[in-house]
């Protein structure tokens, strides 16, 4: 939601919802580009990384390399500038990994939830999930549920955002239909034992 996109660094949302076109479309171009090579053209994830960063220096010095001598032809000998390296957030970094921790906790404690049988709705809930996310796997290899990902990180908050006020709506009906059906589950299922109040 607004939200959850509004807590993302600044320039991670604007590349999902493509404030600058072209680099958001090249990103997303190069990431479909990497999916495949890896896929099917016989690549590992690390030696297709070490690939495009060997090719992009090459590139980078036969361009500079190019620069220099024609700015020496037209305007004489110039000073090279200062290169300007990749850095990264660390206060991005750090809100991200609190984030999946927090996430990895709360996993951790439904899954608890569940295997003691706290909760006669979170149990159900607990092993359909589990039942269905195991299925899924056994369709697609981790590769693609990672494309799978990318690709919906790429497309979803754009679509959302474009489509709000109809997408809530339809989401709020869907929400009141999983809600009766949950509660009709509920009501098949026989209640629970309460233990007898001890007599002093």
């Amino acid at each position: 939601n607004k939200t959850k996109m509004d807590a993302l660094p600044t320039s991670l949302r604007d590349l999902v919802l493509f404030k600058d076109p072209v680099f958001s479309g090249i990103a997303f171009g190069f990431f479909n580009v990497f999916f495949y090579l890896i896929s099917y053209g016989g690549y590992t994830v690390l030696g297709l990384i070490l690939f495009l960063a060997s090719f992009h220096i090459l590139v980078s010095v036969i361009f500079l390399a190019g620069q220099s001598a024609y700015d020496k032809f037209r305007h004489g000998p110039q000073p090279k500038p200062a290169p300007v390296p990749f850095q990264v957030d660390g206060q991005a970094v750090s809100k991200l990994v609190d984030s999946l921790v927090a996430h990895f906790n709360c996993a951790c404690r439904l899954y608890a939830e569940t295997q003691t049988c706290q909760s006669a709705q979170k149990c159900i809930v607990g092993i359909l999930a589990l039942y269905v996310s195991s299925k899924v796997s056994q369709w697609f290899c981790g590769v693609t549920l990672l494309y799978l990902a990318g690709l919906l990180f790429f497309t979803v908050p754009l679509a959302y955002t474009k489509n709000q006020a109809l997408i809530d709506a339809h989401l709020a009906q869907a929400k009141a239909k999983l809600l009766e059906v949950h509660a009709m589950a509920l009501s098949k299922l026989p209640p629970a034992k309460t233990k007898p109040a001890k007599t002093e």
